[in-house]
């Protein structure tokens, strides 16, 4: 990831952070306490959008091996 966005709202003793990939328009939305710092909440966030990246590319790679297979059956 080259670039990440994120929004911050607060809401009362917590924020809510998004953090987006602009490439590939894949958010992340997690919650934490307000108190704590930018960095931290941007790390929490920057982490949780980097499992769900990961994810897809595990979803999409398992989705290609199952069409190979069955192109070779």
């Amino acid at each position: 990831m080259k670039e990440i966005l994120f929004e911050f709202i607060p809401k009362g003793r917590h924020v809510r952070i998004s953090a987006i990939d602009p490439e590939t328009l894949t958010e992340a939305v997690v919650v934490g306490d307000a108190r704590q710092s930018t960095e931290i909440l941007k790390a929490i966030a920057t982490k949780k959008l980097r499992y769900i990246i990961d994810r897809q590319n595990k979803s999409i790679a398992h989705k290609k091996a199952n069409r190979q297979q069955r192109q070779q059956s």
